[in-house]
């Protein structure tokens, strides 16, 4: 008779939800998709597979490289899964709801599939719920943003750290300053010896930033306007600017944000600004299993 407890052999980054965790996930998405449809987004589902090169278009090399790739047998043409569902409602907006009007408020739920999973991120399946804007107006970063702290808030998640973010920063000064490409990873990984070999005479400059001591930087505005508007929003949210920062915001155009809080390893959740087809575009994921683990929900 086979030994019922030891399970059966599975993929490497999947793991089955059982019982009561799923239970739990399964309330948790339909109470957040609950009060974002009363805040005006309209819920949609994108399919799981699509046409890779549909679907990977215009996308970065990270997102490009971590995605499941297969041969359709019926159009001998090349499919992909989703290995972010951020990927489909992109697609959604610039395919079935393109002619709808702008701005387009959606909410979402589904499962990213992935080719490899990451140092912050092992899975390689795992749940997202989140909120896209598509055809952002400028001033939605906040409220979306705060749309994601009242989310943890509202599954009692507890000592909320948010990180603000400007993915792009790093390569703009670097080309600005002609200095080699090396010094993203080294600001990245705050390796202020490395900074100053690779800046040279800039090195200051970078550092001044890296360390929070510039705030005369004109590209630094933006980040810095929003960490002031959610610190008086959200008094007890620990906020805090890290401009250079890029792991895990492949995408992302403009203030980014990923959210943590002490009771879980690794993030709960990230976002921002990007672009899809020419439009300007504010969104954030949330991710499920991170949520489970962090609230008593």
């Amino acid at each position: 008779m086979r030994n019922q407890k030891h399970p059966a052999l599975r993929p490497e980054g999947f793991t089955p939800l059982l019982h009561g965790a799923a239970a739990r996930d399964r309330a948790m998405v339909s109470s957040l998709l609950d009060s974002w449809a009363s805040a005006g987004f309209s819920h949609v589902a994108p399919i799981q597979v699509d046409e890779a090169q549909l679907l990977m278009e215009n996308q970065a090399a990270e997102a490009q490289n971590r995605a499941f790739r297969f041969m359709d047998p019926v159009t001998g043409s090349m499919l992909a899964l989703l290995p972010d569902v951020t990927l489909g409602i992109s697609r959604l907006a610039r395919g079935e709801l393109s002619d709808f009007p702008r701005p387009l408020k959606l909410s979402y739920e589904g499962q990213a599939i992935r080719s490899t999973g990451s140092a912050q991120r092992p899975a390689r399946q795992f749940g997202q719920v989140g909120l896209e804007v598509i055809g952002a107006k400028e001033d939605v970063g906040p409220d979306l943003i705060g749309l994601a702290l009242q989310a943890l808030a509202d599954l009692d998640i507890k000592d909320v750290h948010l990180t603000l973010v400007l993915p792009t920063l790093a390569m703009e000064m670097i080309n600005e300053h002609n200095l080699p490409v090396e010094l993203a990873m080294a600001l990245d990984r705050k390796d202020e010896g490395l900074v100053r070999s690779l800046a040279g005479k800039k090195s200051m400059l970078f550092l001044s930033i890296l360390r929070g001591e510039c705030s005369d930087e004109d590209r630094l505005y933006d980040l810095l306007s929003l960490q002031e508007d959610l610190t008086q929003r959200f008094p007890s949210v620990q906020i805090k600017c890290e401009p250079f920062e890029q792991k895990g915001f492949a995408y992302q155009t403009g203030p980014s944000f990923a959210l943590y809080s002490s009771n879980h390893h690794g993030d709960l959740g990230r976002g921002g600004w990007y672009s899809s087809s020419g439009e300007d575009c504010f969104g954030f994921t949330l991710y499920r299993d991170a949520l489970l683990s962090a609230s008593r929900y």
